[in-house]
C-alpha cells in the first residue's frame, strides 16, 4: 500500500521536477520534457531492484488520460483547423491513409504466435499510436481490455519511435528535401530561423494569458519555456500577484480541471447506466470485443470523454479558457512517465520478433505511403514532418521538432493537428478492429 502512495506520487510530482530542469538547463530543453519523461519510466522500469506496482500504474495512467484528453481538445478549434494550408489537412489525412493501408495489411500478412492479443486487436491499436500517439494506443488497449498487451506493446512502439525520432531531429530535413518542395513562409519575419524554446517564452503561469490566438493552442507551451530576463526567470504572476495572483490563475486551472472531471464522471455514469439497464458491452458491440472486466465498459467512458471534449471545444468561452491546454499536458507528462516505466526491454526478446516485426511494419508503411503521396502532391517537406510528427508522437513532441526544424510558422498547425489526431484515433482504431475481426474471425 506505501509503495503505491509512494510510485503515485512520485509520477504525479517528478514530472514538475523535469519542466524546472529543462528551464534552467539547455541540454535538457532541447531533449524537451516529454523525451526526459520517457527516458526516466524506461531506465526505471529495466532497472532489476527498482520493482513497480503494475496495476496502480494502470489505474493512474487511465486516470491521467480520461482527465488529459478533454483538456487537451478543449483548446482546439476544429472548424479553424480547416481554415488551415490544404497541404497541413492533406499530409495529415495521407498519414490516416498510410496507417490505415499498412494496419491492415499486416492483419492479413503476418501470422500471430503471441497469446495477448489478436491480429485485428493490435492493429486497432496501432491505428491509435500512429494517428495521435500513445494516449490513442492505452485509450483504445484498455477499451478492448487488453491491458496485458499494452506494456509490451508501447515499448515496442517506443523502440520503433526512437529510432524515427532520432531521424527527425537530425536527418528527415535535409533528407526530405531532396524530393520534397521547401517551406514557403506565410509571413516574412517568420522566414528567419527562431528557436522556440528560447528568451521571451515564458513560464508556465505566464502563458495563461491572452497571448493565444483564441480558439487554437498556444504557441508557447509552458515545457519548452526557459523565460530568462538578465540571467535570471521571472516572477510568475502567481507569485508577483499579477494578472489575479495564485487565487486567479487557481480558478483558472481548477475550473477547466473541473470540467473534466464532470465529462469523465458522464462517461463513467453512462456505462454504469447501460450495465444497471442489462445493457452490456459485449451485447452492444458484439463483434468488438469480449469484456474481461465486468464492472465497467470502458470503451463507452473513452468514448464518451473524446466526443464531448470534442463539443465542447465547439464553445467559445470553454475553448478560450486559459491553461487547459498547460494542464492537460501535464497531465500527459504524468501518463508518459508512468506508461515508460512499464516498458520493459527484455519482455520483447521474450516475445520473439514477430510483434517486433509487426509494429515495423506498420510504422516504417505508414511512413513510405505518407511521404510518396506528399511527393506527388508536392507538400513542402516541413508540413510532412510537422504531420508526422502529430499523429505518430502527438502534441508533447511538436515543438521539439518544429524547434528543430527552425520554423515557427508550423508550430500552431502542428498543435492543433495533434488534437485532431487524439479525437479521430480512438475511432478509427475501434472501426478497423471491428472490421477487421468480422472479416478475420
Amino acid at each position: 500500500m506505501l509503495l503505491s502512495i509512494f510510485q503515485s506520487l512520485f509520477f504525479i510530482f517528478f514530472p514538475a521536477v523535469i519542466i524546472w530542469g529543462t528551464k534552467r538547463s539547455k541540454v535538457l530543453n532541447w531533449l524537451s520534457p516529454v523525451v526526459l519523461c520517457y527516458m526516466t519510466g524506461m531506465i526505471l522500469a529495466n532497472i532489476k531492484f527498482v520493482q513497480f506496482d503494475k496495476t496502480s500504474s494502470e489505474y493512474l495512467l487511465f486516470i491521467a488520460l480520461v482527465l488529459a484528453l478533454p483538456l487537451l481538445l478543449f483548446s482546439t478549434d476544429f472548424i479553424k483547423w480547416l481554415s488551415y494550408s490544404k497541404k497541413t489537412i492533406f499530409s495529415f489525412l495521407f498519414c490516416i491513409v498510410g496507417v490505415l493501408i499498412s494496419s491492415i495489411a499486416a492483419s492479413f500478412i503476418f501470422t500471430n504466435d503471441i497469446d495477448l492479443a489478436e491480429n485485428w486487436e493490435i492493429s486497432g491499436m496501432l491505428i491509435g499510436v500512429y494517428t495521435g500517439g500513445t494516449p490513442n494506443m492505452s485509450a483504445i488497449g484498455l477499451s478492448l481490455h487488453k491491458q496485458e498487451i499494452i506494456p509490451l506493446l508501447n515499448t515496442t512502439d517506443i523502440l520503433m519511435s526512437s529510432v524515427y525520432f532520432i531521424f527527425l531531429m537530425l536527418l528527415a530535413q535535409r533528407l526530405l528535401l531532396k524530393f520534397l518542395p521547401a517551406y514557403k513562409p506565410v509571413n516574412a519575419h517568420s522566414a528567419e530561423p527562431r528557436q522556440l524554446a528560447g528568451h521571451g517564452s515564458e513560464p508556465m503561469s505566464e502563458s495563461m494569458d491572452d497571448n493565444k490566438e483564441p480558439g487554437i493552442v498556444s504557441t508557447e507551451s509552458f515545457s519548452q519555456s526557459k523565460g530568462k530576463r538578465n540571467g535570471k526567470v521571472p516572477p510568475s504572476p502567481i507569485a508577483s500577484g499579477q494578472a489575479g495572483g495564485f487565487r486567479g490563475a487557481f480558478k483558472k486551472v481548477s475550473f477547466s480541471i473541473f470540467l473534466s472531471l464532470i465529462i469523465f464522471g458522464i462517461g463513467y455514469g453512462l456505462a454504469f447506466f447501460l450495465k444497471s439497464m442489462g445493457i452490456h458491452y459485449e451485447e452492444v458491440y458484439e463483434e468488438v470485443t469480449q469484456t474481461v472486466n465486468k464492472q465497467e465498459s470502458t470503451i463507452i467512458i473513452i468514448l464518451t470523454v473524446t466526443t464531448l471534449g470534442i463539443a465542447a471545444s465547439f464553445m467559445k468561452k470553454i475553448r478560450n479558457l486559459k491553461g487547459t491546454f498547460e494542464s492537460g499536458e501535464y497531465l500527459m507528462f504524468i501518463f508518459c512517465i508512468t506508461v515508460a516505466s512499464l516498458a520493459n526491454f527484455s519482455d520483447i526478446f521474450n516475445a520473439g520478433t514477430f510483434l517486433l516485426s509487426y509494429v515495423a511494419f506498420v510504422m516504417v508503411g505508414a511512413l513510405f505511403i505518407h511521404f510518396s503521396l506528399a511527393a506527388i502532391f508536392r507538400i513542402d517537406a516541413d508540413t510532412v514532418i510537422i504531420t508526422s510528427t502529430a499523429a505518430i508522437f502527438g502534441a508533447p513532441f511538436i515543438a521539439p521538432i518544429a524547434n528543430i526544424l527552425k520554423n515557427r510558422e508550423i508550430l500552431v498547425a502542428g498543435l492543433t493537428t495533434s488534437l485532431v489526431g487524439y479525437a479521430l484515433g480512438n475511432y478509427l482504431g475501434i472501426a478497423v478492429h471491428d472490421l477487421l475481426k468480422y472479416f478475420q474471425n
